[in-house]
């Protein structure tokens, strides 16, 4: 007698082929065995369930009551392996479900609406919310389950996270377009910073400061913050008015670059670059839906940075 680890999904449908067939030896053909072979696995089924499945005569073969039975049950198990299959693939292909995306405020600007649309096209059975912050804030929401996998600054990624440098991008000067407090020059040197009147997130504060004396190797250099401003597009307004400066990247102040209400200046050697990790908690088991848009993200910051819409930034 076989062992139950043997009468396996092959041995139910070596069964309904046969039966379907109507005769053993025109299942062995279509199955593409051996006739003997086939039979002897119909008797293996037999003796393993310890009744009679098959009524043999010369015309080929009928079920028995016992063998409708098993008929019926292993058609449908056969049917619902193959949904199974179909279901899985298809997942692979066409991924399903909810992913939640936190993005910086200035990769946001620069990104948010070319990845969305590239996801209802490519990802059409995958719902995505998206929400952009300060780095600082989005990470909380990482950390807390509210998100599925984020883009922020570097300095903002800590323990719990497991993440990888994607871009770079160069650091500005930006200043009013109309009130332009260095009209015709396009950059600035690094001590020369410490006159302008600035306003950064207050969570940028710290970091901004000490990638200025990292690049400018003026270990003193000072901004004159005069406002600590949470808000990108309050900052922007500041700056096109004419009431403060900000450093900032190409990504947070590409609108008002080019609707002509901001101009960027160039920080000493161009050397000034802030980097961006794209983030998922390790603790999170990973899906289809969340891969697909992690590599669509990464995709379609490739596609911005190559195609000449994210200016002064590279892939890491």
């Amino acid at each position: 007698m076989v062992s139950k680890s043997q009468l396996d999904i092959k041995h139910l449908r070596y069964f309904v082929a046969t039966i379907d067939a109507g005769s053993i030896s025109r299942a062995a053909l279509a199955l593409n065995i051996v006739q003997p072979a086939l039979t002897s696995r119909i008797l293996r089924i037999e003796d393993e369930l310890g009744v009679k499945l098959l009524i043999r005569s010369v015309r080929g073969v009928t079920p028995t009551e016992e063998g409708r039975v098993l008929y019926a049950t292993a058609k449908r198990l056969l049917d619902d392996l193959s949904n199974v299959t179909d279901i899985v693939k298809d997942l692979g292909r066409n991924p399903t479900g909810h992913v939640s995306i936190g993005l910086s405020e200035s990769v946001a600007a620069v990104s948010a609406v070319p990845l969305l649309i590239a996801a209802f096209s490519q990802l059409p059975k995958v719902r995505i919310s998206l929400a952009s912050g300060q780095s600082i804030d989005i990470y909380r929401r990482l950390t807390s389950g509210e998100l599925d996998l984020a883009v922020i600054s570097t300095s903002a990624q800590a323990h719990g996270m497991s993440g990888r440098q994607i871009v770079r991008e160069e650091m500005f000067l930006a200043v009013s377009a109309k009130n332009d407090p260095l009209p015709g020059c396009d950059e600035i040197a690094f001590a020369e910073l410490e006159q302008f009147p600035i306003v950064l997130p207050l969570t940028l504060i710290f970091s901004v400061q000490e990638m200025l004396r990292r690049a400018s190797d003026l270990p003193g250099l000072r901004l004159k913050v005069i406002a600590e401003v949470d808000s990108l597009n309050a900052i922007a307004s500041l700056i096109a008015s004419g009431h403060a400066c900000s450093v900032v990247g190409y990504s947070a102040m590409k609108h008002y670059v080019h609707s002509g209400d901001i101009k960027l200046k160039r920080i000493g050697d161009g050397t000034v670059k802030r980097s961006f990790d794209l983030c998922r908690p390790v603790d999170r088991s990973s899906n289809s839906a969340t891969d697909a848009v992690e590599r669509l993200l990464i995709s379609t910051i490739g596609e911005l940075i190559s195609g000449g819409d994210w200016l002064h930034a590279e892939l890491a």
